[in-house]
């Protein structure tokens, strides 16, 4: 026969470490803590100081997009925010989906903008004075995106001048000219 630690006669000897109930003539159970205690800072299964486990639920929130964009390559993105319970802790961890701007748009600051473009480089046609001649010229919109279209420039009319050979020219330029063609013909003969 043993005393057990409340001060009983028993046939088996128990140490009660949370002290006894003389009534049942039993150890007292482990006062566990609250669970707010337990779970303080923790998710999903944790163990109390009682070594029992305890459900602390998913506190860590819910993953999904966040209201932030970037653009990336001229594509816009979207912040995603995963949250999830790993080893009894809430982690935050996020990531960039591509949300893509209409067709007709262009990605700046994460936003979707209609393109504005203005002329970055003039149109390159040669502008005589009797036909009308095609080139291209380069635009840029705000995000920096270039592209060239087709440009033309309309015959110019020649004042005090002649058009010859898509050129203006006044009749002094051409008069030595055509006293240098005379010339040349009288000496071949």
């Amino acid at each position: 026969m043993w005393k057990n630690s409340c001060d009983e006669i028993e046939s088996i000897k128990q140490i009660c470490t949370y002290g006894c109930d003389t009534s049942a003539n039993a150890c007292n159970a482990c006062p566990a803590e609250p669970k707010e205690t337990t779970c303080s800072g923790k998710c999903g299964n944790t163990v109390n100081n009682c070594g029992q486990t305890v459900d602390c639920g998913n506190p860590c929130g819910t993953s999904g997009n966040v209201d932030e964009y970037q653009c990336s390559s001229g594509i816009r993105q979207q912040k995603y925010a995963n949250r999830a319970c790993e080893t009894n802790r809430c982690i935050l961890s996020y990531a960039w989906n591509n949300n893509a701007c209409l067709a007709s748009q262009i990605c700046l600051e994460g936003n979707c903008l209609a393109p504005v473009w203005t002329e970055s480089r003039a149109c390159n046609a040669y502008q005589g004075c009797e036909i009308e001649r095609t080139g291209t010229r380069e635009l840029k919109d705000q995000a920096g995106n270039i592209r060239n279209e087709t440009c033309t420039k309309s015959p110019v009319a020649c004042s005090s001048a002649l058009c010859t050979n898509n050129h203006c020219e006044t009749e002094s330029a051409r008069q030595p000219r055509a006293q240098q063609f005379m010339g040349d013909s009288l000496s071949s003969r």
